[in-house]
């Protein structure tokens, strides 16, 4: 039987009610943070505020809990959780974690085109561009406009097809 805790405890807070940890060490652009509201905006908040019981501090969703206060949201559901100071700054830091969340594959390369041609003003919106730039040593490098890929240059033909002219008119006439 695994340890892993897969009910959360789920409830309905006041945004008022909520506080926003002191330590918290993340921090938006102005890009960014329109980027996530039009996100909150398409999808919905898809991904819970994290709550601490003791105190009602925010643990996770800093940056979502300041789009909902600006778009005057008076309530969200929220993960609450029950931890001691240490644990919740551990947590704090471990859901924003870069190094435990996985990486991007070539796989996304194709993935963001689709999304860019299928819904542009979404694409850029949200930051995929962005993305896509920061995450460009995963992608195919595209040949610059007039070169070949290296793998499409064709082989050279068993036999010359060149001839040698002493008489520069009689070069450029076709063949006989």
């Amino acid at each position: 039987m695994s340890n892993l805790k897969i009910r959360p405890e789920i409830t309905e807070m006041r945004i008022a009610d909520l506080v926003p940890a002191p330590y918290n060490p993340r921090t938006i652009t102005d890009q960014a943070y329109a980027g996530l509201r039009e996100s909150l905006q398409k999808f919905g908040l898809v991904d819970l505020l994290v709550v601490n019981k003791r105190g009602n501090r925010i643990v996770g969703g800093h940056q979502r809990f300041k789009v909902l206060q600006d778009e005057g949201v008076e309530t969200t559901p929220v993960v609450l959780v029950d931890l001691d100071e240490i644990s919740e700054q551990m947590l704090n830091v471990t859901l924003n974690n870069t190094q435990i969340v996985g990486e991007f594959t070539e796989a996304l390369a194709p993935l963001l085109e689709k999304l860019r041609l299928a819904a542009p003003d979404a694409y850029l919106a949200m930051r995929l561009e962005e993305l896509r730039q920061e995450v460009a040593a995963l992608l195919p490098e595209e040949p610059a406009v007039g070169q070949t890929d290296p793998d499409d240059v064709p082989e050279p033909p068993d036999e010359a097809i060149t001839r040698r002219c002493s008489r520069l008119p009689a070069c450029l006439s076709p063949r006989q």
